[in-house]
């Protein structure tokens, strides 16, 4: 199986495949600058142009490819909705499709034909509660062209806060809130989480000053909105420098996702190694999901 993220700039892929011992194994890893105008504002905007990059990419990266190959991909929030809704009673499936359908047009500007979607009620300590992710539709088809023109079955879709929880979702304790912070070139992506998943995301300026303020002003929103109280700040990313310091001046515990990782449940090819960093955390989490049978998925309803 090849794990997908694709930015603007960039595509990075893991490969997942069985071993005849010990399970399944995180066998290769690869980072490669893409060309300008194949992804723009991460939707791919030729397919099958795109695809043929890919593919280029694929071969030198020494992936396996075999009749039958599947693919996930890892979407960036920016491009997703990932929301915790309340509910009330979710006992029945088509109660809460019926909530969602009367409530999408107050926190998505998309109509609700034009978008796929996804939820989960609530399973560990918040009755009432439901998961939920939605994206554009022409974003997920334009994916599928181009797995499609790949001979590769694409399986799962979800936003990249998703994959980054399950990554770190069994060191979150029961009733903690937690903020992990994202830090890239680019952007800087704060995701809101508890042990039951994510509760909400935000995109943001990665200067240090705009991160800060930031944080301050999801504190003040999770504790008006959810009555939550943040305790611990996750760190990721490549650009984190001086997470440990910001966590201090916030009076946070900080955690760097380096902990997760150093539990992984997956094993490491040799050629795999390199995927154990920072920069690919939201791409082994999605390999976790793919083991998943109740996971959330944008791609099944498409």
């Amino acid at each position: 199986m090849l794990l997908f993220d694709f930015s603007d700039q960039e595509i990075k892929v893991v490969g997942l495949s069985p071993k005849l011992l010990g399970g399944e194994a995180i066998n290769s890893y690869l980072k490669v600058p893409l060309k300008a105008g194949l992804v723009v504002r991460r939707q791919s905007a030729d397919p099958q142009k795109l695809a043929q990059e890919v593919r280029e990419i694929i071969k030198k990266g020494e992936f396996k490819m075999g009749n039958g190959e599947t693919a996930a991909l890892s979407l960036h929030d920016e491009r997703v909705f990932t929301l915790r809704l309340k509910v009330g009673r979710t006992s029945d499936g088509k109660d809460v499709l019926k909530y969602i359908d009367t409530q999408v047009e107050t926190f998505i500007p998309e109509s609700a034909h034009d978008i796929v979607s996804s939820f989960k009620p609530a399973a560990i300590g918040s009755p009432g509660e439901v998961q939920f992710i939605a994206a554009a539709k022409e974003l997920i088809l334009g994916y599928k062209e181009v797995f499609k023109a790949l001979d590769l079955n694409l399986t799962l879709v979800v936003p990249e806060s998703y994959a980054l929880y399950r990554l770190i979702s069994p060191s979150i304790g029961l009733g903690e809130t937690v903020l992990f912070l994202n830090l890239e070139d680019t952007a800087a992506d704060f995701i809101v989480a508890d042990k039951e998943g994510v509760l909400q995301t935000f995109t943001d300026s990665p200067d240090p000053a705009s991160v800060e303020r930031k944080i301050a002003a999801i504190f003040s929103y999770m504790e008006k909105r959810w009555a939550r109280k943040i305790t611990k700040l996750w760190l990721g990313g490549t650009a984190i420098k001086d997470g440990e310091s910001l966590a201090k001046k916030l009076k946070l515990e900080a955690v760097r996702v380096e902990v997760a990782l150093s539990s992984y449940p997956l094993k490491f090819a040799q050629k795999g190694s390199t995927a154990n960093t920072p920069e690919a955390a939201h791409l082994l989490g999605l390999a976790l999901l793919t083991k998943q049978k109740d996971a959330l998925n944008l791609v099944d309803s498409v």
